[in-house]
């Protein structure tokens, strides 16, 4: 009997004929499955490599004809770059990079508290101001700790 593709083939018969197409297939199937890791690894670096190339050859296409184009609209780099937003800080930059430069105007920058406690054991000091420290905060009555202005 003559192996084609009927369905009334067995297996018995398929294994029994090398020339059977089902049994090379199976067979190819098998070489696949059967490969080692480092087999599929190497066979995995080589396509890698070729990737790369036909991608760099890809890219230089691409860059020629994004140059081009750029040369027939006359865009430069600069064109591509997104436009940002202005901001306050930039609107007043720019004001001023346009104008004369004016004075900063402004409250005048309040000198240092002066300390108003102190601990008697480490010097560390505090205005009175702001969360208290550590060795003052459980205190109810501060004046124990009160530096004596003269």
């Amino acid at each position: 009997m003559e192996c084609d593709a009927v369905a009334s083939i067995t297996s018995s018969h398929c294994e029994a004929n090398e020339h059977c197409e089902a049994n090379k297939h199976r067979e190819a199937n098998e070489g696949i499955l059967m490969s080692t890791y480092q087999e599929l690894k190497s066979k995995a670096g080589e396509m890698l490599k070729q990737a790369e190339k036909i991608r760099k050859k890809e890219v230089r296409t691409i860059i020629a004809e994004i140059r081009a184009m750029m040369s027939a609209y006359d865009l430069t780099v600069d064109d591509l770059q997104p436009k940002t937003r202005r901001t306050r800080a930039t609107k007043a930059t720019a004001k001023t990079a346009a104008t004369k430069v004016r004075k900063a105007r402004g409250p005048a920058k309040r000198p240092a508290a002066k300390a108003k406690y102190r601990n008697p054991e480490t010097g560390a000091t505090w205005t009175g101001r702001g969360k208290p420290p550590n060795w003052i905060k459980d205190v109810k009555n501060r004046d124990a700790f009160l530096i004596i202005q003269g």
